[in-house]
């Protein structure tokens, strides 16, 4: 299917299905998709790709590399809207499209639909991080778009799903936008071998687990310009109890 955004009244019956399908209110899954088609409900984009169902992705971060590369050749003003947070006609044609995949086994799966703005970003009104990030694939696909393999450690859930350490970044715009940190929790936390998080990064209590790290580098960013800098360069300003976590010790 040749990508389309979906306009104010595709949006309007997006939201109306997603309120339906929490009352219980079951219609076939194909039924919203017809939405990507009609005139009324959507629009042409320049140079929109045509989109595969992608059907066995493993993670967010498989998602988010397919994705941007399908959207190279869109204009990034259709992809990321007026204000730079993500176009909600955009983005919710592209959850509307995988839908399947963020909503696994609906409408026979017991599990609640999510909130909307994990489909269709939310308004201008909103708090513009949030509205960005919450959204289950505009928000993994930027995180990939800033940070490209680095972000895979926030990028591990499979595809609607979100892991702790994506919520905690995401949740801070210091955090999110400062490449160092997030380098930094690469080289900390991330067994690139594995392709998994070490165990105990995140212990609340635990000595350089990362609650530890970033109550530290809240600290240096008052002394500190942590956006001129590199992730190895902030390691090696951390105190002794991060050595356990350190590469190469």
């Amino acid at each position: 299917m040749m990508l389309r955004k979906l306009s104010e009244q595709g949006l309007k019956t997006f939201r109306e299905f997603l309120a339906d399908a929490r009352g219980s209110v079951l219609r076939p899954p194909d039924a919203p998709k017809m939405l990507l088609a009609l005139a009324t409900t959507s629009e042409e984009i320049a140079h929109a790709p045509e989109l595969d169902p992608f059907f066995h992705p493993r993670t967010n971060y498989e998602l988010a590399i397919h994705l941007h590369a399908q959207f190279v050749g869109i204009d990034a003003s259709v992809v990321e809207g007026s204000d730079g947070r993500g176009d909600p006609g955009f983005w919710g044609a592209v959850a509307l499209f995988y839908f399947d995949l963020l909503t696994p086994g609906y409408p026979l799966s017991q599990k609640e639909l999510k909130a909307d703005n994990c489909y269709i970003p939310g308004s201008v009104s909103e708090i513009q991080l949030g509205r960005y990030f919450r959204h289950r694939i505009a928000g993994p696909y930027r995180l990939y778009k800033l940070y490209g393999e680095h972000s895979e450690p926030f990028l591990l859930s499979p595809p609607g799903e979100q892991n702790a350490l994506y919520n905690k970044i995401t949740d801070t715009a210091f955090y999110t936008e400062t490449r160092c940190i997030v380098e930094a929790i690469n080289l900390l936390y991330f067994d690139a071998r594995k392709r998994d998080l070490k165990p105990g990064w995140n212990a609340k209590d635990g000595l350089g687990t990362l609650p530890r790290l970033l109550a530290v580098v809240d600290q240096f960013d008052l002394t500190y310009d942590l956006l001129g800098i590199e992730g190895k360069t902030l390691l090696e300003q951390l105190p002794e109890e991060f050595d356990p976590w350190r590469p190469g010790i």
